[in-house]
């Protein structure tokens, strides 16, 4: 499909998404990671502000573990990846959540987030930078918003809100709470396989524009997934 055809399928969708949902704001711009076109019920700058939001909800419900040794590491080490992210209109955040089970999650605006059990499992560098990378894919690819957007009847009549999602199970949606609600409940849904797999080519193509073996990401998923099955086995600690 070319460019043309593309914004003229978007500019038709704006009309009719515009008449489903009044009084939301909707537009049309083009995705930095697939370079196509998409219809999109928030700003950048609203973006951020449910980032934002959904943050302070993330520090009060689970508590960060920043005062670690670690924190200053994770940092340095999500700014580098960060500089090659192909979305560059975005200030990234890296935190460490005080959580035993080993996760990763993003939210929109650029916040980025790991647990400290996931911290213990990783071995090397390349393994944590392809994980970080994964989320910096999921921010750069918009893939929160685009959640948002296709729920966007729902998203007229209870408010926009963001989602998360993380690498190993529910826990972190469960602990923000709202997964009651309608609204929330759709939005919290699950990453779809094709946002996954665009997250996963994104991290692996800035991890080793960073320096680091992509390669390091399905050594880490599959430690992780050993991990899990002890976990659900009974034989984990967590």
């Amino acid at each position: 499909m070319n460019n043309l055809r593309r914004r003229n399928l978007c500019t038709a969708g704006l009309l009719i998404m515009s008449g489903l949902i009044m009084g939301v704001e909707v537009g049309c711009a083009v995705n930095p990671v697939s370079g196509r076109p998409e219809i999109t019920l928030i700003s950048a700058k609203q973006e951020q502000e449910l980032g934002a939001e959904e943050g302070k909800k993330v520090e009060e419900g689970m508590g960060f573990a920043d005062d670690s040794g670690f924190a200053p590491f994770l940092d340095q080490l999500g700014q580098r990846l960060a500089e090659h992210s192909p979305r560059k209109n975005v200030g990234f955040q890296f935190h460490i959540v005080d959580m035993a089970e080993p996760n990763a999650f993003a939210l929109p605006g650029g916040y980025i987030y790991v647990s400290r059990g996931l911290q213990a499992l990783t071995n090397t560098e390349g393994e944590l930078a392809g994980v970080v990378g994964h989320e910096i894919g999921h921010v750069a690819g918009k893939h929160a918003v685009q959640r948002i957007s296709k729920q966007a009847p729902l998203a007229a009549l209870f408010g926009l809100v963001s989602g998360i999602t993380g690498l190993v199970s529910q826990t972190v949606g469960d602990l923000i709470g709202g997964i009651g609600d309608l609204a929330q409940s759709a939005i919290f849904s699950p990453y779809s396989r094709s946002q996954e797999t665009e997250a996963d080519e994104v991290g692996q193509q800035i991890a080793a524009a960073a320096g680091w073996d992509p390669l390091e990401l399905s050594t880490f998923l599959a430690n992780l997934e050993r991990e899990v099955t002890l976990h659900e086995k009974g034989s984990s600690p967590w």
